[in-house]
C-alpha cells in the first residue's frame, strides 16, 4: 500500500519488449535505500516488483493486464517517473491510500498557469468519472491530489510549486497521458435485487461488464445490439438459457452469443456466481442491462 507522497524521480535506462511483455530497467538514484529483489515499488503510481538489482538500477516486469491499463508500455529510455515505496508500520500516513492498481488512463487536456497558481484539466474515461467527487482524492500518475469541479469526463486538479518541482506533472503539458487510480472509499458499486454489476471497462467497441449474481437469483433480459458476447464463468455455476435451451457452466467455462437472442442467467448454487461479460461490435439501442431488474426472480 502507498500514499500518494512521491518519494524522487527516477529515470528509464532500458526497455525490453517481448510478446506482451514488457522489462524495464530505472535508475532511482537514492530515492530508494537497500531495495530487495522482490520489493513493491510505485513507478508513476503502477505497483510493480523489483525482479533484478544493479546497484540504483532497478529491473521490473510488466505483463499484458499492466500494459493495456497504463503508461508503462509507451514509457522509452530518458522518461523520467514518479517513484515511491510502500508504506511501512510506523510510517506518516499522509496523502490517501493508493494501492497502485491504476483504473486506467486519462489525458492532460489543459494547463494553465496564473502566477505561482497552477490548475491541470484531465479528461477520463465515462466509467471513471463515476468514482470521483469534487473535493475527493484522486492518484495521478501515483501522485495524491485532490478533484476539483468534476463534469461529464473530465475534472481539475490544483499543484503546487514543491509539487511541480518534485514530481512529472512538473514538465507534462496537454496531450499527455497519465494513470488514474481513483480512490476505493468512494467508488460506486451498482446493486440490483439479484446481485452486482459493474462495468469494468468501457472503450465504445468493446465493453467489459462484471456480474456478481447472488444464490438462488436470476436474470432474464433480450439483446438489441449487433456484438459478439463472451461470457466467462469465473466463481460458481451457471444455467445458462439462450433462446429456450438450457445448459449449465462451471467456472472457467465460456459461452459465446453471436446473434440478438433472448437470455436467462441463473445462479443455482448456494454461493455468488461472478460473470465476466466482453461485448464487442457495433451496439445500437438501449443498453438493457438497465432491464435486468424487470424479470429477475428465484433460479
Amino acid at each position: 500500500m502507498f500514499t500518494g507522497i512521491i518519494r524522487g524521480l527516477g529515470t528509464i535506462i532500458g526497455v525490453v519488449d517481448r510478446d506482451k511483455f514488457r522489462e524495464i530497467v530505472v535508475d532511482v538514484g537514492e530515492c530508494i535505500e537497500n531495495p530487495n529483489i522482490g520489493a513493491s515499488v510505485s513507478v508513476d503510481g503502477v505497483c510493480l516488483t523489483i525482479t533484478a538489482i544493479l546497484g540504483s538500477k532497478l529491473t521490473f516486469e510488466a505483463m499484458q493486464e499492466t500494459l493495456a491499463r497504463s503508461t508503462i508500455g509507451n514509457l522509452k529510455g530518458g522518461d523520467r517517473v514518479n517513484i515511491e515505496m510502500p508504506l511501512k508500520m510506523g510510517d506518516e500516513f499522509g496523502g490517501h491510500i493508493v494501492l497502485g492498481h491504476v483504473d486506467g488512463m486519462g489525458e492532460i487536456i489543459e494547463k494553465h498557469v496564473d502566477g505561482e497558481n497552477v490548475r491541470m484539466r484531465f479528461r477520463i474515461s465515462d466509467v471513471l468519472i463515476k468514482n470521483i467527487v469534487d473535493k475527493g482524492s484522486i492518484a495521478i500518475d501515483g501522485i495524491s491530489l485532490t478533484v476539483c469541479d468534476p463534469s461529464k469526463n473530465a475534472f481539475d486538479v490544483w499543484l503546487l510549486p514543491l509539487t511541480l518541482e518534485r514530481t512529472t506533472l512538473g514538465f507534462k503539458s496537454a496531450g499527455d497521458r497519465v494513470n488514474i487510480e481513483t480512490d476505493h472509499g468512494q467508488r460506486q458499486f451498482d446493486i440490483r435485487p439479484w446481485g452486482r454489476f459493474d462495468v469494468l471497462e468501457d472503450a465504445g467497441d468493446c465493453k467489459v461488464k462484471r456480474l456478481t449474481i447472488d444464490a438462488g437469483k436470476r436474470i432474464s433480459y433480450q439483446r438489441h445490439q449487433k456484438r459478439t458476447e463472451h461470457w466467462t464463468i469465473v466463481a460458481g455455476v451457471a444455467n445458462v438459457t439462450l433462446d429456450g435451451v438450457t445448459t449449465r457452466k462451471v467456472a472457467g467455462e465460456t459461452v459465446v452469443i453471436e446473434k440478438i437472442t433472448k437470455h436467462r442467467l441463473a445462479n443455482p448454487g448456494i454461493v455468488p456466481l461472478v460473470v465476466i461479460e466482453v461485448q464487442l461490435g457495433t451496439y445500437f439501442g438501449e443498453d438493457d442491462i438497465e432491464r435486468f431488474d424487470d424479470d429477475f426472480g428465484r433460479a
